[in-house]
């Protein structure tokens, strides 16, 4: 029944369940399902059958949710037969918590004020999509950021992502700082640094000091297929924030922030030139200059193979070459002393990252590798490097840093000073 567009049934059935969940609960059935939802060993060691409680509780619980779905697919006029209860549950717990919710409260008023907020950010997204960037579409990647985002900090959820962190420093200082504060740990997967080569190659740097010269690259070809990462609002850059965002962090951990970048990055220098709609770089260089007399080199491209990425430091006690199954040290006549060949694959290195960033989250470690605001330095210099391809001069990682209130000692934090071989 309708008035005047208004579902007058669907509105009666909410007051009727709103009035049902408070009568419920102050039954002793209620009380039984409030004490068994703090603590079940509590409610068990108070005589409560804990098991013949939940199974009751989850009979109630989805009677009502099959109603409530049924209700949903009514206004909603379609019906998806294998896995429409699947698009509702996250954003019914993303709504529940936006109304001020937690995990040990909840009320009817945050159910119905979070939906209301809920369905307002959902109804106006596509809209600032449109407004700030040109596309509605974008206004999705909010909404969905909105809903995993919210549901992880409540929970206390720890994050780890792919690289790179984000698509700018502002950004990318945004996310560190938000789960900093909520106390969680958050991670970026360049498990690059956990193959064997490079790690070889991090323990035997030393033998090279000073090291005058750095060297790095990675060079792919993606192919004509670019999908979201053809565009820079999504996407934030090309190959620099993709292939070169892990050279530069090897760099970054051997060696340190740089104190000056001079970078190139046009949009269409290789096969873009070819490619209509593209607006990211597909081939990137760099100069990075450190202290004294130290300087690194950083050449990537998306549009030429075969697939290849190198690491290579050279200082007065000689040389070393690094990929990530081998790494070789020479002395500076290139007679080798130290030769490591040790086969692994991406799902190794994958695992051996995850592993060690679960570690530090059940014995909550406050040290741990490819923390994001260690990753906080890769950001600053890709950003140097691209404000350089604009300005065509050299600029200074540390200068963009302090201008997000922030060192480079700052965001080595929680960086180990050892690693495990």
């Amino acid at each position: 029944m309708m008035v005047r567009k208004v579902p007058v049934v669907t509105g009666l059935l909410i007051i009727g369940l709103c009035v049902f969940t408070v009568l419920i609960m102050k039954t002793k059935l209620g009380q039984d399902f409030r004490s068994v939802g703090q603590s079940q060993h509590t409610a068990e060691v108070s005589g409560i059958n804990v098991d013949r409680t939940r199974i009751i509780a989850t009979m109630i619980s989805t009677v009502l949710a099959a109603w409530g779905q049924i209700i949903y697919l009514q206004n909603m006029g379609t019906l998806n037969t294998y896995n429409a209860h699947t698009q509702i549950g996250m954003f019914s717990v993303a709504a529940l918590l936006v109304g001020g919710a937690s995990t040990s409260k909840a009320s009817i008023t945050h159910a119905i004020f979070g939906t209301i907020l809920f369905n307002a950010m959902f109804i106006m997204s596509p809209e600032i999509g449109q407004s700030l960037f040109g596309q509605a579409i974008l206004g999705e990647y909010f909404r969905t950021f909105m809903v995993y985002g919210v549901i992880g900090v409540a929970l206390g959820i720890h994050v780890w992502k792919e690289p790179p962190l984000a698509r700018n420093l502002e950004e990318a200082v945004a996310f560190v700082r938000r789960m900093e504060k909520a106390r969680l740990k958050f991670a970026v997967g360049t498990q690059g640094r956990m193959g064997p080569g490079y790690r070889r190659a991090w323990q035997l740097r030393q033998k090279l000091a000073p090291i005058f010269l750095g060297r790095s690259h990675y060079l792919f070809n993606w192919g004509p297929d670019l999908g979201w990462r053809a565009d820079k609002v999504s996407a934030g850059g090309g190959v620099l924030m993709d292939a070169g965002y892990h050279v530069i962090d090897l760099l970054v951990w051997m060696l340190g922030l740089c104190e000056e970048v001079y970078g190139l990055a046009p949009a269409g220098a290789g096969a873009g030139a070819r490619t209509s709609g593209v607006d990211t770089e597909d081939t990137a260089s760099a100069i990075l200059r450190y202290g004294g007399s130290c300087m690194a080199s950083v050449v990537t491209t998306r549009c030429s193979g075969p697939v290849s990425q190198e690491l290579s430091l050279h200082g007065r006690g000689g040389s070393l070459v690094a990929r990530s199954e081998s790494c070789i040290l020479r002395d500076v006549d290139g007679n080798v002393l130290d030769r490591l060949s040790q086969p692994a694959s991406p799902l190794d290195l994958f695992r051996l990252q995850s592993e060690g960033f679960a570690r530090a989250i059940l014995e909550d470690q406050r040290i741990y590798e490819c923390s994001a605001r260690e990753n906080l330095l890769n950001q600053a210099v890709i950003e140097a490097i691209y404000l350089s391809d604009k300005t065509g001069q050299g600029e200074s990682p540390a200068r963009l840093l302090k201008t997000h209130r922030l060192t480079s000692e700052q965001c080595l934090r929680y960086q180990p000073r050892e690693i495990d071989h």
